[in-house]
């Protein structure tokens, strides 16, 4: 499935119109047209993944590359990639075992309480 499609297929999926994610960020009616577009610029596709709520590599169909190889590893980094404040620990090593990940997760949290 090409990347336009797949837009329009996740948007499908999650009741969002096409037509109002090119309004809510800013592309032309239109942008998503796969007869216009065939490519996405590589810039937009972090933007667009953070409006769908999916990661770059399901918008871009790699959805059975796993980045974390242990899945409560991978349920705890999915947690803190959809905490904007804590996405820079999404790049954590992907061999880090889930009590690890999930420590450096909550002590996060606290600090970042305890700015506040």
């Amino acid at each position: 499935m090409e990347i336009v499609e797949r837009v329009r297929s996740l948007c499908k999926e999650k009741g969002i119109a096409v037509s109002r994610m090119e309004k809510d960020l800013g592309y032309g009616n239109g942008y998503f047209n796969p007869k216009k577009l065939k490519a996405i610029p590589s810039g937009r596709l972090q933007e667009i993944a953070e409006y769908l709520n999916v990661s770059v590599n399901e918008l871009l169909g790699e959805n059975d590359r796993k980045y974390y190889i242990d899945p409560q590893t991978a349920e705890i980094a999915q947690q803190i990639y959809e905490d904007k404040e804590l996405r820079a620990l999404f790049d954590a090593a992907k061999d880090a075992s889930p009590e690890d990940l999930q420590a450096v997760h909550m002590m996060l949290k606290a600090l970042k309480a305890k700015e506040r």
